[in-house]
């Protein structure tokens, strides 16, 4: 996956080139690599070269059913309809970053049907892990400004829920809702990491009813659309680090929250 970075989908690459910018990064020879995974790897002995070949599992769906101007309708109707929809009862602001986030996609694969190397999940994935520092963490911002310009055309949107998909190699934690820090999975956790509340309390020695009062704290201050329901997982996930992996370790879950806290 670290070689990937070095390829694109449409334009083969020289294995002399690769193994001069390629190498350094890589554990074992390019060639050994490239023979290894012949699935990812479209290579051309005539010319010694190799392209990437995008799994069909990380190829958006192009919408054929739409011309290109009615793509670009959706695109512009539901980016508009995500900025106000806050407001907007008769909408779900996340069911339209959906939607969104769908016809964007599609654009993206006509425009190079071929598609590219990060919109393989594991490619993105291990170039995010290489970017983080071998100590300490960086903030989501931080991370998004170091992202290359060839990783920002991609159909994955680096959040805290993506990240969380791969724990074998990142540690993500929320200081402070909403941003959240993340580090690599085999790098200690920084002194910075929040471990009490703001009253000084241990997050370890919490019981439900504490963590349903500090959910309605978070509540209170998260603006939600009207008076719909709000999933519990929109809450809890933001709740600090060291909280949701001590009530994932004595097994602290909604009903428990919820008989502590019936009213």
């Amino acid at each position: 996956f670290r070689l990937a970075r070095f390829l694109t989908t449409d334009t083969p690459v020289t294995i002399a080139h690769l193994e001069a910018t390629a190498a350094e990064v890589l554990t074992k020879p390019v060639r050994h690599v490239v023979y290894a995974f012949p699935e990812q790897f479209d290579f051309d002995p005539v010319t010694d070269s190799v392209k990437y070949v995008l799994g069909e599992a990380f190829r958006p769906n192009p919408l054929p059913m739409y011309t290109d101007q009615e793509l670009e309708d959706k695109v512009l109707h539901f980016r508009e309809l995500c900025r106000r929809s806050s407001k907007n009862r008769k909408f779900d602001r996340q069911t339209a970053k959906d939607k969104l986030q769908k016809y964007v996609h599609a654009q993206l694969i006509r425009a190079n049907p071929a598609g590219s190397v990060c919109m393989d999940e594991n490619v993105f994935a291990m170039l995010i892990y290489d970017i983080l520092p071998s100590t300490g963490s960086l903030n989501s911002a931080q991370l998004t400004e170091l992202l290359p310009d060839f990783a920002r055309n991609t159909t994955i949107r680096l959040s805290r829920r993506w990240l969380t998909r791969f724990p074998h190699l990142f540690t993500v934690y929320q200081q402070r809702p909403p941003d959240y820090q993340v580090q690599r999975a085999d790098v200690p956790l920084g002194d910075d990491v929040l471990t009490t509340t703001d009253d000084g309390r241990p997050f370890d020695t919490l019981e439900a009813a504490d963590v349903a009062d500090l959910l309605m704290e978070i509540a209170e201050k998260t603006p939600y659309e009207g008076d719909r329901p709000t999933r519990y997982a929109t809450v809890a996930t933001k709740l600090p680090y060291i909280l949701r992996e001590h009530m994932r370790k004595v097994k602290i879950g909604i009903s428990d929250i919820v008989k502590a806290r019936p009213q």
